[in-house]
């Protein structure tokens, strides 16, 4: 990626925890995560995780292979030149003004982009009003940008580590998923060794607790 299109430093949070200084990555976080798992005194889990987690859980399960049992990831990407490609369209999309060749991301209007985001993460009528309020805030400032999280996806890249995760590994793709294409799942599982890729279909990037349960359940019951 072009240093012109670097992230800038982190300008939000989430919660009451602290903010240190960026960038952040999503080694970093799924650092932090191994050591959550320690103060709560959790020697192995099942990592379920979608989009960014999705990320995160990658990164768990290549540095961390002895604390991950199983792992489902859905609606995310392994990274590199096609998630960057992603992201950066739907901020030209989203500010006409902008242009990945001659600007810096810090010169878009991310509130514009997330406003974006958040309206392409549901396909259907009836979320889309209900989070209607929410992109207006978005659009209107008054929810400060996740920035540190872009940041985190735009370094995001395991495509030439993905063959180090040994867990089983179930990768779910929106078939309709207007955020992160089924072509970005597909890459993924093909990265990994015996990794079960399922497409469900007319899904979006938020997918309905039904279909995404029941393939859950299904995956950490068996054997």
């Amino acid at each position: 990626m072009k240093s012109s299109n670097q992230v800038p430093d982190c300008q939000a949070q989430f919660g009451k925890s602290d903010k240190p200084p960026g960038p952040y990555t999503t080694r970093m976080m799924a650092g932090d995560t191994i050591a959550l798992m320690d103060l709560l005194g959790i020697e192995k889990a099942h990592i379920v995780a979608g989009s960014l987690g999705g990320m995160i859980a990658q990164e768990m399960a290549i540095d961390h292979p002895e604390r991950v049992d199983k792992v489902v990831s859905f609606c995310t990407s392994a990274g590199g030149q096609m998630l960057w490609d992603r992201l950066f369209d739907l901020i030209e999309a989203s500010d006409p003004g902008w242009n990945r060749s001659s600007s810096d991301v810090k010169d878009a209007d991310l509130r514009k982009f997330m406003a974006a985001m958040l309206s392409l993460s549901f396909n259907s009528t009836l979320y889309q009003v209900l989070f209607a309020p929410v992109r207006l805030l978005c659009r209107l400032g008054w929810m400060k940008t996740p920035v540190g999280q872009l940041q985190a996806m735009m370094s995001h890249n395991t495509l030439e580590r993905l063959d180090r995760i040994q867990a089983p590994t179930l990768v779910l793709a929106g078939g309709k998923d207007r955020l992160m294409p089924p072509q970005s799942s597909a890459v993924l599982a093909s990265g990994m060794k015996g990794a079960r890729l399922v497409v469900v279909e007319g899904g979006g990037h938020a997918l309905a607790a039904g279909p995404l349960n029941k393939e859950v359940l299904a995956f950490l019951s068996g054997d």
